[in-house]
């Protein structure tokens, strides 16, 4: 069976990050990295929290109001081990080995193109510049929110879900977020911890569901909302 990980990070800006209110992926340092390691048929192999100390315990990194409100659940879960403690070093090679162990060849996340960019230049950072890229060649790195866009959401039934639940921006798209895009399939008020590994977990369920819908996987990353805004303007004509 072969044997996929979803991924998922929290971030902080770094003090070239632009200050107009939007994450930039570039300028962002890893503090919070899960994965899980699992196949199609639902086992689970690993589960990995990391808290990354190098962003963590930088005070500079962590200082927006923000941050600070959540470091109180991290350092809780950090004493009951719910998170274990790594350098980002340690945890490039945790990853790298979980990789080789499981012969992963597949790695998704949510918007995956902010994870890659924001793990790359935290290692970057990290090691003064020696190490540019997070994750091996080896493996491909694939979008669940492109992947939910072309299958869960690319139906009517989903965007008038999404226009008579108040799920549209400013723009009149319907909201394709992981958090919405759960919510839809649960029928539930779920809001997102925006915890890495808890985050993993209901994306891996998004990801499950557009699975099932057995379509041909995407090439993209980052147009997950593209198919939903063209029916949402076509029901809106």
């Amino acid at each position: 069976m072969k044997k996929f990980i979803v991924l998922d990070t929290e971030t902080a800006p770094t003090a070239d990050s632009p200050k107009d209110g939007n994450p930039h992926a570039e300028c962002m340092n890893v503090y919070d990295l899960g994965w899980i390691v699992t196949d199609k048929e639902g086992n689970v192999y690993e589960r990995r929290s990391l808290i990354i100390s190098d962003t963590f315990f930088n005070d500079r990194l962590m200082q927006s109001a923000y941050y600070a409100d959540k470091r109180p659940i991290y350092l809780d879960g950090i004493g009951t081990r719910e998170w274990e403690v790594v350098s980002l070093h340690t945890a490039y090679d945790l990853f790298c080995d979980t990789v080789k162990r499981y012969g992963v060849r597949e790695v998704w996340a949510y918007n995956a193109n902010f994870d890659k960019k924001a793990l790359n230049r935290t290692i970057q950072d990290c090691s003064e510049g020696w190490r540019k890229w997070f994750f091996p060649f080896t493996v491909k790195i694939c979008d669940i929110w492109d992947f939910a866009g072309s299958t869960i959401c690319d139906t009517n039934k989903y965007v008038k879900w999404c226009m008579e639940n108040d799920h549209m921006s400013e723009k009149g798209n319907p909201s394709t977020s992981a958090e919405t895009v759960y919510r839809y399939l649960t029928g539930t008020d779920f809001q997102e911890a925006h915890t890495a590994l808890q985050d993993c977990e209901i994306e891996l369920a998004i990801l499950r569901a557009a699975l099932k819908r057995k379509q041909k996987k995407p090439t993209t990353c980052g147009q997950g909302w593209r198919k939903a805004s063209k029916r949402a303007k076509a029901l809106q004509a």
